[in-house]
């Protein structure tokens, strides 16, 4: 597969089928940070024939997080936000958008929230509901463009709960989340199961007209084991930062994998309608010149402040900026002009970058210097 400079994928040799083992990691902090990396952690011929086939071509086998980085591989962090189930902010891809739809740094709870569930089956279920019914109205107030979760009943619950799950849950509300969904009515509750890994667990399911869904837990734990089919969870825990991992895990870094991503940071992280805010994201390797970056706005205030993608945020120096406990980042100045307003709208949002595309040299995006898909959230009374 070749990308040419208007950014056509062209196909080159014969058509085969890979199986790709992909290896996702997600870290979520107390305070909304979010940090998603995926990477393709694996690659073998789905059939012996696509094997001949392929060796009769002549060429290696593709390096798949080279031809996909940025849309399938990718590690993009998002800083700053405060209610769970957090979402991430994929470069090249847009903005995952779960139960919050674009409510920016709205989902269905914030971290006191989380830690102050009941454990009754009953009312832990009756609370998420009323959690979602809270949550449609403020998007409805303030112009959101929300999308519809995966339905009511069972399946519904079963998808909102799965998010939560990713929240940073002591084990009791880890347990109180697997009674709630066990005794929900319309699903399906198999204790007797195993993980596509072969571990023992309590597995249950549901659906919605075609869609289905199913999650395996550790009864002891309320762990999760396997989320959808073959879906492993294989390793958790807690780590003191977003760069780091469990005790006794390796990292995986299969060639052409997206390296770890620098965080960006915003000051003030609280402005008035005429603030100047200024974005900092530490330098690659060593870049001489920082990136135009194309970015997007997203906020909570009324839909007539919407912004969405807006023109090239150019560095304020064509240099790499400043040096910051030793290491250089760029600098960027983010003011009400740049939305083409003469104030701010009171609000809250979230900024995501990515470096500027250049039509000139659209490689540069996968090279080591390359800016990763990051995300910042600031507000503005």
């Amino acid at each position: 597969m070749t990308i040419d400079r208007r950014g056509y994928v062209h196909w080159r040799g014969p058509h085969v089928l890979f199986d790709l083992r992909v290896s996702e990691e997600t870290w979520v902090g107390v305070d909304g940070t979010i940090r998603d990396r995926m990477i393709v952690a694996g690659v073998r011929f789905a059939y012996p024939a696509d094997r001949a086939r392929w060796a009769a071509h002549g060429r290696p086998v593709p390096n798949f997080n080279h031809l996909w980085l940025g849309w399938m591989s990718h590690d993009s962090i998002a800083v700053g936000g405060d209610r769970f189930p957090a979402r991430p902010w994929y470069p090249f891809g847009g903005e995952w958008l779960g139960p919050s739809g674009w409510d920016v740094g709205d989902s269905l709870f914030s971290y006191r929230q989380l830690l102050s569930l009941p454990t009754q089956p009953a009312a832990l279920r009756a609370r998420v509901r009323q959690a979602e019914r809270r949550l449609a109205r403020r998007e409805a107030r303030t112009g959101a463009h929300g999308v519809a979760g995966p339905g009511g009943g069972a399946f519904g619950a079963l998808g909102d709960i799965a998010g939560l799950l990713a929240s940073p849950l002591p084990a009791a509300d880890r347990r109180a989340l697997l009674d709630a969904l066990a005794t929900m009515p319309g699903a399906t509750v198999d204790r007797h199961a195993r993980d596509s890994l072969g571990r023992p667990g309590v597995a249950v399911s549901a659906s919605s007209g075609p869609a289905f869904g199913r999650m395996i837990f550790d009864p002891a734990t309320g762990a999760l084991l396997e989320n959808a089919p073959h879906v492993a969870v294989v390793a958790q825990g807690v780590v003191d930062s977003a760069s780091t991992l469990p005790r006794g895990i390796s990292p995986i870094r299969p060639a052409g994998a997206p390296s770890q991503p620098q965080t960006p940071a915003i000051s003030p992280a609280v402005g008035n309608p005429t603030t100047a805010f200024r974005l900092k994201i530490p330098a690659r390797g060593q870049a001489r010149r920082a990136p135009a970056l194309d970015w997007l706005l997203i906020g909570t205030p009324p839909a007539r402040c919407f912004a969405g993608f807006l023109p090239r945020l150019p560095p304020l120096v064509a240099s790499a900026g400043i040096r910051v406990a030793g290491k250089l980042t760029y600098v960027y100045r983010l003011g009400p002009a740049d939305l083409h307003r003469d104030t701010w709208c009171a609000g809250r949002y979230e900024l995501g970058v990515v470096p500027a595309y250049s039509p000139r040299a659209p490689s540069s995006q996968l090279g080591p210097d390359a800016l990763p898909g990051a995300s910042v959230y600031f507000q503005v009374k």
